[in-house]
């Protein structure tokens, strides 16, 4: 895993503690595991993807169910769906050393990746675009919520774990 990596995975811990902080014991939980899973998906293999995968899909749906109000629940939930998508396809696109050096991200400067790629490859490389559109104006709509009702303590999950998910897919080449 290269520091940018890192980096990435430490601001979404910082997210997911800043919402177990707040939240109940089913969120909080979700919420340590789902950074728990990504952390193993991104040491790269195969079989770590499957395992932090598997554990990042199971915690995105209790997250619904949360204390907090309804659209910050939905934004924990879209940022556990929208990292998952995000590392299969960087999988898909990359093989094992998905988060290495010589790593493909999905969006770069010139737009999206011009790879050679098999049909399936493409539609998880756009599926991913796609719902990462989504929770680009998921995290908008909470940021301003946020400021709205002034409840600035919530973006301190908000912020970190929407640059992680985002960072993920634009990587650093």
């Amino acid at each position: 895993m290269t520091a940018y990596h890192t980096i990435l995975l430490g601001l979404a811990a910082i997210g997911a503690l800043a919402c177990a902080k707040d939240a109940s014991t089913l969120p909080r939980c979700c919420a340590l595991l789902g950074s728990v899973g990504m952390a193993v998906a991104m040491l790269g293999g195969m079989v770590n993807l499957l395992i932090g995968v598997m554990l990042m899909t199971a915690v995105a749906l209790p997250m619904i169910r949360g204390d907090m109000p309804l659209w910050l629940n939905l934004h924990r939930a879209l940022a556990m769906a929208c990292m998952v998508l995000t590392l299969v396809a960087l999988y898909a696109v990359n093989g094992a050393d998905f988060c290495g050096i010589g790593a493909l991200p999905l969006l770069t400067s010139e737009g999206i990746i011009k790879v050679p790629m098999h049909l399936e490859t493409f539609a998880l490389v756009h599926a991913a675009i796609a719902l990462l559109a989504v929770f680009v104006a998921a995290s908008l709509y909470a940021l301003t919520r946020l400021i709205h009702v002034r409840c600035f303590r919530s973006t301190a999950e908000v912020m970190p774990m929407s640059v992680a998910v985002i960072g993920m897919a634009l990587g650093t080449t």
